[in-house]
């Protein structure tokens, strides 16, 4: 059977290390922002879960950042000060690669910096190695599991789902979480059988379209995802109902799953400062002087959402929000998390 691995590998391989002040001229910088954010609150949120139900003074924990690509998550491990060891694992050697020199920088050699986590770094396919068996410590068991926008890869077919979830739950500990984020097969789903008969749907900011016709096979429901300039690549559609019937199978029983919608709105308060420190939204109207990052774009149709709210609410002045196309981006996209039993 053919398999896109080759092409995913040299495609993550081929993409180029971007500083900060380049992401801030990108069309979808506040998206970016802000998946970074749901990422950062669904990471804290199950520390804590973690660390309620095992020993709330409990800061060694074990994590596996499984599909870490380059170390977006880096960060996040560090500012949880709850975490021990994170073994960093991806199929691109070249990803793997730039995680660990940013991790390395984290702590330059002849500072004196005490080091928050150790750290170990493994080139694999998630979804066709064993990853027991990879480490330094070959008895090593996991607190967490994180999959960041990377679990559909395994959906080409249900030998590598079922790969991958393997991977997972022989890593875990018993009570320990696999937390991730996906695509929304419901809402890309729906938007799919309004598109007909081309297969293709999409905005200025991100394009879907379908190789497979309905109905979608269960797995191998390939489409080539566009997001500005920042993906252009095959995906395989995640059916959530496989998925948990398919960790099911191996002693991982669904927990939580919301859109991203959702999980903003059941998070903003708690994570407000973050909102706003990592610029997860930006603001509307924009300000008269030039920010940085730019403003957004003066649209009575991308920003129509954000004029009526605050038509309706006359004593705010200004509003956190992102455009029209990039919360219709962040809507094909939800989070989960599993605990191993």
């Amino acid at each position: 059977m053919s398999t896109i691995t080759p092409l995913i590998t040299q495609h993550y391989n081929s993409l180029q290390e971007k500083g900060i002040d380049a992401r801030k001229d990108s069309r979808i910088f506040f998206m970016r922002s802000f998946n970074n954010w749901i990422k950062s609150m669904l990471i804290s949120d199950t520390i804590k879960r973690i660390q309620r139900e095992k020993d709330e003074d409990k800061d060694d924990l074990t994590v596996l950042d499984m599909c870490c690509g380059k170390g977006g998550d880096i960060q996040k491990w560090v500012k949880s000060n709850a975490v021990k060891h994170v073994v960093f694992a991806d199929i691109a050697e070249t990803s793997v690669e730039q995680c660990a020199d940013r991790y390395r920088n984290l702590y330059p050699p002849g500072r004196g910096q005490k080091e928050i986590f150790s750290a170990e770094f493994v080139t694999a396919d998630c979804t066709k190695d064993t990853l027991r068996g990879k480490y330094s410590s070959p008895d090593i068991k996991f607190d967490l599991v994180s999959v960041q926008f990377s679990f559909h890869y395994s959906f080409e077919s249900i030998k590598q789902a079922t790969k991958m979830l393997e991977n997972i739950s022989d890593n875990l500990i018993s009570g320990g979480y696999f937390i991730g984020s996906t695509p929304n097969d419901n809402r890309i789903v729906k938007w799919l059988r309004t598109s007909s008969p081309s297969r293709s749907f999409g905005n200025d900011v991100f394009n879907i379209r379908f190789e497979s016709e309905e109905p979608l096979p269960i797995f191998g429901a390939k489409y080539y995802f566009q997001l500005d300039e920042v993906v252009n690549c095959p995906e395989f559609l995640v059916n959530f109902n496989a998925l948990k019937e398919l960790a099911s199978r191996v002693g991982l029983r669904l927990v939580y799953k919301y859109t991203f919608e959702e999980f903003f709105a059941m998070m903003r308060k708690e994570g407000q400062f973050l909102l706003e420190r990592m610029q997860a939204v930006q603001t509307y109207p924009p300000p008269e002087t030039t920010p940085t990052p730019p403003p957004p774009p003066k649209s009575s149709v991308e920003y129509a959402h954000a004029e009526k709210f605050l038509r309706d609410n006359p004593e705010i002045e200004k509003v956190g929000t992102l455009s029209k196309s990039e919360w219709e981006a962040v809507s094909l996209y939800v989070v989960f998390a599993f605990i191993k039993e």
